[in-house]
C-alpha cells in the first residue's frame, strides 16, 4: 500500500529513514515524536510511505514551493509556512488571516503528484483541510478538542484554528480519535464514525521497563513534572505550589521540571522565585527525549497538572515506564488514559492540596506507587504498542480505501478542485 502521512513531523525524528540528508535540510515540524515511530512501523510491514509536513525555514529562505528528500520506500516532503501568524512578510500576510491558504494550496499540490492509495492526516487544521481538498480517500486522526482548546487559550489565533476544525469535522468521512474521551467531546462537531486508536510508542520503551523498575531507588522521593510551554492550559502553578507544600515537613522531597519555558531562568523558574517557592526544584528546560526517559527511571512519579491532556504522551511514556501518574481527575482524556485511577492518582489539579497528598502518598507508600506503575505498564502495552496501532491503522486504511475510492474517483472526473 502507499500511504501518504500529512502531520507535523521532524527530520530529526525519520533522518534514519533518509538514503542521505543535506546539511541544510529542512528541519521540519517539531511536537509529534509518535508519527515518526508510526511510519517506521508502517515501513517495517512492507508499506511505501510518503510523509507531507511544513518547515518555517523554507519560507524564511524564499523557497517557492516544496522540497523532497528520499530514502527506501519512503519520502518526506516539506512545505513552506508562514512563521507569522497575523503580520506581512515577505509580501504575504500571516497564515492565519488566510485560515493557511497558502500552506494548504502546497500541501495538497504535493499529496496528489505522490498519487497514494491513501493519506492520513494528523490533527483537524491545516494538514487535514488540505488533504480534503484532494481527490484521494482520507483517514483523519483527531487529537484534541478544538472547542476545549479554545476554551482554555482565547485568542484571536485559536479561534481561527478553532473554525479551520469545525469545517474539517463537518466535512469528514472517516475520523479515528486518540482516547476514548476525545471520541466523546467531537460527537457534537461531526457525523463521521470513529474509531478510537492511541498514539504509539516506540518499543525500546517497553524494552526498558523492566531496567527502570530497577533504577528506581527507594526512599529517595523524585517528580518529573514534563510540559510543553507556560500557559494556563498547562496549569503548572498549583503543582509547583503543591510541591512546596509538601516539602515542608519532607524536606528531602525533590523535583525536576523539562519542557519549553521550564529551563533556568525562564517563566517558570522566574515564577517560582517570585513566589518563594524554589527550594528543591531543577528547571532543566528543553533537553533530549533519552534525558526525560532517565530521569523517569528514577523518579517517584510524573506530575502532569493539564488541563487538557487528549492523548498526553508524556503520560503514556512514564507509564510505560512503571511509573505512577499524578494527573487532573476532569482533565479531557486523562482518566481514560489512565483507567479511572488504576494507574495513577486523580486529583482536582486545580487544588495544590489536592495534588500535594497524593504526592505525600506516593512518597510515603512505596507499594502503592509499585501497584500502580505494574498496571500502568500493562495498559501503556495494551494501548501504545507500535505495531498493534499500525496494523490497525492498515485496518482502517483498508475500509477507508474501500468506501471512499469510488467516490473519489467520481470526483476527479470533475473539474479541477479549489482551496
Amino acid at each position: 500500500m502507499r500511504i501518504a502521512i500529512a502531520g507535523p513531523v521532524a527530520t530529526e525524528q525519520i533522518a534514519t529513514l533518509l538514503t542521505q540528508a543535506p546539511p541544510d535540510a529542512p528541519s521540519g515540524y517539531r511536537g509529534a515524536p509518535f508519527l515518526g515511530v508510526l511510519v517506521e512501523r508502517l515501513l517495517q510491514l512492507g508499506h511505501e510511505v510518503g510523509v507531507f509536513t511544513t518547515d518555517e525555514g523554507l519560507f524564511d529562505r524564499g523557497a517557492s514551493g516544496p522540497l523532497t528528500l528520499r530514502g527506501e520506500r519512503f519520502s518526506i516532503t516539506y512545505c513552506p509556512v508562514r512563521p507569522r501568524g497575523f503580520r506581512f512578510q515577505r509580501g504575504r500576510p500571516g497564515r492565519m488571516l488566510d485560515l493557511f491558504r497558502l500552506e494548504r494550496r502546497h500541501l495538497a499540490d504535493a499529496m496528489e503528484r505522490y498519487a497514494p492509495d491513501v493519506v492520513h492526516a494528523h490533527w483537524t487544521y491545516e494538514f487535514a483541510w488540505a488533504a480534503q481538498s484532494t481527490r484521494l480517500p482520507l483517514l483523519i486522526t483527531a487529537h484534541d478538542d478544538p472547542a476545549a482548546v479554545l476554551r482554555l487559550t482565547r485568542d484571536v489565533y485559536r479561534l481561527g484554528r478553532y473554525w479551520m476544525a469545525r469545517h474539517v469535522l463537518r466535512r469528514a468521512r472517516a475520523l479515528s480519535v486518540v482516547s476514548g474521551g476525545l471520541q466523546a467531546d467531537l460527537r457534537p462537531l461531526t457525523s463521521a464514525p470513529m474509531t478510537v486508536v492511541a498514539n504509539p510508542l516506540a518499543p525500546g520503551m517497553f524494552r526498558a521497563n523492566e531496567a527502570f523498575a530497577r533504577e528506581r531507588a527507594p526512599g529517595q522521593p523524585h517528580f518529573v513534572m514534563a510540559m510543553a510551554g507556560w500557559s494556563k492550559m498547562k496549569n503548572a502553578r498549583p503543582a509547583l505550589r503543591a510541591f512546596a507544600q509538601s516539602r515542608r515537613d519532607r524536606p528531602g522531597l525533590r523535583m525536576t521540571c523539562f519542557g519549553r519555558d521550564y529551563g533556568p531562568g525562564e517563566a517558570a523558574e522566574r515564577w517560582v522565585r517570585a513566589e518563594g517557592l524554589d527550594a528543591g526544584i531543577a528547571f532543566v528546560g528543553m533537553r533530549p527525549h533519552a534525558d526525560v526517559l532517565e530521569a523517569l527511571a528514577r523518579a517517584t512519579a510524573l506530575v502532569h497538572p493539564s488541563l487538557l491532556e487528549s492523548s498526553g504522551m508524556a503520560i503514556a511514556e512514564a507509564m510505560a515506564c512503571g511509573l505512577p501518574v499524578i494527573a487532573g481527575r476532569e482533565t479531557h482524556g486523562v482518566s481514560w488514559l489512565l483507567d479511572d485511577g488504576k494507574a495513577g492518582m486523580l486529583v482536582d489539579v486545580r487544588n495544590p492540596a489536592d495534588i500535594a497528598d497524593a504526592m505525600r502518598q506516593l512518597a510515603d507508600d512505596a507499594p502503592l506507587a509499585a501497584r500502580l506503575g505494574r498496571y500502568g505498564a500493562a495498559r501503556a502495552r495494551e494501548l501504545f504498542d507500535a505495531n498493534a496501532v499500525a496494523c490497525r491503522y492498515v485496518e482502517l486504511y483498508e475500509r477507508v480505501i474501500a468506501s471512499q475510492a469510488p467516490l473519489c474517483r467520481a470526483v476527479a472526473r470533475q473539474p479541477s478542485r479549489t482551496t
